[in-house]
C-alpha cells in the first residue's frame, strides 16, 4: 500500500458555478480512474460528507508512491482541473498527505521534537 496520498477538498459551488463544479468533477474522477487503470495512483476515492456545519462537503483521496504523486501533480491535465475546480469551488484545498509508513516517520519526528522541547520555554493557549 502506497505511503502518500493527495487530499483535494471542498466546501461547495459558487453561486452560479455549479454546472461547472459538476463537471469538472466527473471529469476529474474519470481521469483518476484512467490513471488508476495505467498505475500513476493506486487508488482514489470521492467522499461526500454529511452537513456537519464546516467548510468541508467533500474530498477526494488519491494515494499513490509520492514520486508518482508529485509527476501527475505537475501535468497540464492535473493542472487544468485544478484551476477549473478553484475557480467553481469554494473552499478549494489539496495538500500531499502521508499514511503507512511514511506516517509513522512523520510521527516519530514528532516524537523527537517533544522530547527535545521543555514546556517552560513555549506556552500554548
Amino acid at each position: 500500500m502506497s505511503e502518500h496520498c493527495l487530499f483535494i477538498g471542498w466546501n461547495r459551488p459558487y453561486a452560479g458555478r455549479d454546472n461547472v463544479a459538476m463537471e469538472t468533477y466527473q471529469g476529474f474522477v474519470n481521469w483518476l480512474g484512467k490513471q488508476q487503470q495505467v498505475g500513476t495512483v493506486e487508488s482514489c476515492e470521492p467522499v461526500v460528507l454529511d452537513p456537519i456545519g464546516t467548510n468541508m462537503n467533500g474530498f477526494i483521496m488519491v494515494r499513490g508512491t509520492r514520486a508518482a504523486l508529485d509527476k501527475m501533480r505537475m501535468t497540464n491535465e492535473f493542472q487544468d482541473y485544478m484551476t477549473r475546480a478553484n475557480y467553481a469551488l469554494e473552499g478549494f484545498c489539496i495538500t500531499p498527505g502521508y499514511t503507512g509508513q511514511a506516517l509513522q516517520d512523520m510521527m516519530n519526528r514528532y516524537q523527537k521534537i517533544i522530547g527535545t522541547t521543555t514546556t517552560s520555554t513555549t506556552t500554548h493557549r
